[in-house]
């Protein structure tokens, strides 16, 4: 039983670290889409300002 318990917490730390690992991606590509956009209305607005 005791190894049973023991395989259950390396199991349940393998699925929080999982998580964890996908959060950080979901935070990731949340900010580069934040910079992509930033970026795109930078030139959108320097286009402006040329003409």
């Amino acid at each position: 039983m005791k190894r049973a318990e023991e395989k259950r917490q390396k199991h349940l730390a393998e699925i929080v670290k999982k998580a964890h690992d996908e959060e950080s991606k979901k935070r990731a590509i949340a900010f580069i889409n934040k910079i992509e956009a930033q970026n795109k209305q930078h030139d959108f607005i320097a286009r402006i300002r040329f003409y």
